[in-house]
């Protein structure tokens, strides 16, 4: 009886870390999409045309 409830103990303890991980995974993702966001806001309009004509050739080279 004490090894069956050792193996449960066991699997609760890692379904536990598990779910922190992939907060912590979230809380990342999140936070370097919010920082991708806020990069984008001051560009200028030269450099957000710079940047529509760097993908097309990228785009151009790939196809």
């Amino acid at each position: 009886m004490t090894c069956v409830f050792l193996c449960v103990a066991d699997r609760c303890r890692m379904a536990v870390s598990g779910c922190w991980i992939v907060l912590l995974r979230l809380t990342y993702l999140a936070v370097s999409s919010v920082f991708a966001f806020m990069q984008l806001l001051p560009m200028s309009e030269v450099d957000k045309e710079i940047e529509i004509l760097t993908l097309c050739h990228q785009l151009a080279v790939l196809q």
